[in-house]
């Protein structure tokens, strides 16, 4: 049988020469396993930051949040009733020649910004009251169990830089030597079971 790695890197310890016999599960050889831990490492944050973001998106808004954007509301409306007040003082001193046309178009002007503000800020409390889209909880969802897969085949990387004695038997070739670069599927030894 010829024995190999399922993942490329250097040949960091060979634990057999030539001639020794071996038991099944022994550990035959190992391939330095620092990218590999890296990698792991990796997919350990990536997951917990898919976690958080999952997490998130479950629970919507937070309750300052909410009232944070209520207030809002109730400030914006009391701007637009001001800025309509105004209008319509301004309105009437146009009529009587007390004002000029610049000053009531100017309080027209601020009147529909209000509103405009109102409105918006009456959206935004919607969307803090509703929380996430149903979309975003699903994509946060899918990210979050992409995090985890990724996570899986990390840790079947790192497994594989350990090459184990499939079943009982003789080394009769030692193929390559510490140090020496691995490709996927480089025979390392031949056992002779």
């Amino acid at each position: 049988v010829d024995l190999a790695f399922r993942q490329p890197g250097r040949l960091a310890v060979l634990n057999f020469d030539e001639g020794e016999m071996v038991k099944q599960g022994q550990l035959l050889a190992e391939l330095d396993a620092t990218p590999y831990e890296e990698a792991l490492a990796l997919a350990q944050a990536n997951r917990a930051q898919a976690l958080a973001d999952r997490d998130k998106a479950r629970r919507g808004s937070r309750t300052q949040e909410i009232e944070q954007a209520a207030a809002a509301v109730d400030q914006t409306k009391a701007s637009a009733a001001e800025a309509q007040r105004n209008f319509v003082r301004q309105e009437s001193l146009v009529k009587s020649g007390a004002a000029s046309d610049r000053t009531l178009e100017a309080a027209r002007s601020l009147r529909d910004q209000t509103s405009a503000a109102l409105a918006s800020a009456e959206q935004e409390y919607s969307l803090r009251k509703e929380g996430f889209r149903k979309e975003d909880i699903a994509a946060a969802e899918a990210r979050f169990t992409a995090a985890e897969a990724q996570l899986d085949q990390s840790r079947t990387a790192l497994s594989d830089t350990r090459l184990i004695a499939p079943s009982d038997g003789l080394i009769s070739e030692r193929v390559l030597e510490p140090g020496s670069m691995v490709t996927v599927n480089s025979s390392v030894y031949t056992l002779s079971l």
